[in-house]
């Protein structure tokens, strides 16, 4: 919901005209998610770890990641403005040169501002490839150094370093946008985003779920096997394009998400 300003000021002793609110109503198509794990006896009886507490705690990372993605879905569709690096107009016209850097988050930040939100920080959330980028970059860099080396109290649930009315945190979970053609290369999204920006609704919560062995009756007439696993059913929109605009650029440097390093 949004108010307009009143029209005029009052005159002594005359009830304004006022005025109505308009309200949008906003809605958002819930989807469950869940995943569970096997695990065996042999597994069970084998290794050192306490395997079922190890398990429950990997698939609720995985968990995480996945209501993560979800939003994400949510963000990287059309409701949400996008800023492209460089002269691009379009996903496909960024060339390798076309990376972040402080001119373009302070355009991403002025247009949030000029919202009417300017007692507000802003929150931005990139890829550390992304971050790289902004980091090394030539309008970033002497400002950049000072703050971290002087005032820097240490990285927290992806934290990273703020401006003027903004706080940057990093992600490996953010997910670039494949291109495809004559060359084919990653575009990382970044949000920039205040709060009101947009809601997730919960019409199941997190759920988690363990079966020991032998639960499964004559499925498992052995007791062979126990699941850990999880579900929960989340739905999300958009409620106001105004408070959130998404910057998309390449990235110098283009790591990859690696499940494990061990073969």
């Amino acid at each position: 919901m949004r108010t307009s300003l009143a029209e005029a000021a009052l005159t002594e002793g005359v009830t304004p005209d006022g005025h109505t609110n308009v309200v949008k109503t906003v809605t958002a198509v819930p989807q469950q998610l869940g995943d569970y794990s096997i695990i065996s006896d042999v597994l069970d009886i084998e290794t050192l770890l306490p395997i079922i507490a190890a398990q429950g705690k990997e698939l609720a990372n995985n968990a995480g990641r996945l209501i993560d993605e979800f939003i994400q879905d949510t963000l990287a569709g059309e409701d949400v403005g996008v800023m492209y690096a460089g002269n691009a107009t379009s996903r496909a016209e960024l060339t390798a040169a076309d990376t972040m850097d402080l001119d373009l988050v302070l355009k991403a930040t002025t247009y949030l501002a000029s919202q009417g939100q300017t007692g507000e920080r802003f929150k931005i959330i990139m890829h550390p490839n992304v971050f790289l980028d902004y980091a090394k970059s030539s309008s970033t860099n002497t400002w950049l150094n000072k703050l971290i080396y002087e005032d820097f109290k240490g990285v927290k649930d992806g934290f990273v370093t703020s401006g003027v009315n903004y706080d940057i945190y990093i992600s490996a979970n953010v997910k670039p946008f494949a291109v495809t053609g004559d060359s084919n290369f990653n575009v990382y999204p970044t949000y920039a985003f205040r709060d009101g920006a947009y809601g997730v609704g919960t019409l199941q919560n997190l759920q988690t779920f363990y079966k020991p062995f032998g639960a499964a009756g004559t499925e498992d007439p052995l007791n062979q096997r126990a699941t850990v696993g999880w579900k929960c059913m989340y739905g999300c929109a958009v409620l106001n394009d105004l408070f959130i605009v998404r910057l998309e650029t390449r990235a110098g440097t283009d790591y990859e998400w690696q499940e494990s390093l061990v073969s």
